[in-house]
Parts: structure tokens; sequence; C-alpha cells
């Protein structure tokens, strides 16, 4: 007869593949995703994040990157902290129509930008959780070395999350 710890309780780890299929077809709270994308919003208007962007856009050399990183600090800074407030789907960040392309759709309206590029801004963000995800302390871009001057970091906005209320 078989005891308790034989009994396959479901808690298996997803393949990449099964990972991803879950994202796509495994509905996330709208809510959620409103939410979250308000917050965020609501930090890049009063905490001068646009205006952060907008510089960096206007220095780098790959303002994709610049957009990335600084969306993939952001998605980690509330994941982390909404987290230990409420019952936070992490899905809701990269889900199809989930936070990531309402963010960019924010902020390709407020800088003017064009649609392809918050294309690149997706796969870069993509790239660098997968990255960060296979325990790379530091995505490699695929283009190859920049010529001249490192693009500027693009931080969490200022003041941070602890002054947005987040934290």
């Amino acid at each position: 007869m078989a005891g308790l710890e034989d009994i396959d309780l479901g808690k298996q780890r997803l393949t990449p593949e099964e990972e991803e299929t879950a994202l796509r077809e495994i509905p996330v709270d709208g809510d959620q995703v409103e939410l979250v994308t308000r917050l965020a919003i609501k930090m890049l208007k009063e905490g001068g994040g646009l205006q952060v962007l907008e510089k960096a856009l206007q220095q780098s050399q790959d303002p994709a990157q610049v957009v990335g990183q600084f969306l993939v600090q952001l998605i980690a800074g509330l994941a982390e902290n909404l987290s230990q407030r409420i019952d936070l789907d992490p899905r809701i960040f990269l889900a199809p129509d989930g936070f990531l392309d309402h963010i960019l759709n924010y902020i390709e309206q407020q800088l003017s930008l064009p649609p392809e590029f918050s294309d690149e801004v997706k796969a870069e963000c993509l790239e660098m959780i997968r990255a960060m995800a296979q325990g790379e302390t530091k995505p490699q871009p695929q283009a190859g070395p920049q010529q001249g001057a490192q693009p500027p970091q693009a931080g969490p906005a200022p003041g941070g999350l602890d002054q947005m209320g987040v934290m």
C-alpha cells in the first residue's frame, strides 16, 4: 500500500514549453493587470519616470535595451513588493494583453514612439527575464558589441517604489 510520501501532489516543475503554453492559454486576472498597470503609470507620472525614459532614449545608441532594462527593473520591483501584500499572479506581467503590453502602449503613446519600437522593447524584456531566470547576472545583447558609450541606465522612477506607497 502506498504511503503519503508516494502521492503526487502535482508540484512538478513545468518545462519551458509548458510554461509558454500556460502563459498564452490560461487567462490572467484582468483586474490585477489593471491595478498593477495603473500603479506603474502613476509612478511614471509622479516619479518622473517618463522624463528619465525620454532623456535616456535621446542619449542611447540602443533605446530598446534602455527601455527594456527600465521595465525589467520595474516589473521586478512591483512583483516583489506587491506579492508581499496581495495574492499576485506573476503571469500578469508577461501574459498576452498583460502588464508589459499595457505599459508599453502607455509609454509609446506618451513619448510618441512607433509601434514597432514596443515590439523591440518587449523582445529585449523577454530576453533579459529569460537570462535572469537561467542565472545570468548580466544579459548579453544579441546585436554584438556597441560602438561608443554604454547606454545610460534607466533605473526606477526617481523617488522609488517606497515613496509611491508600494513598499
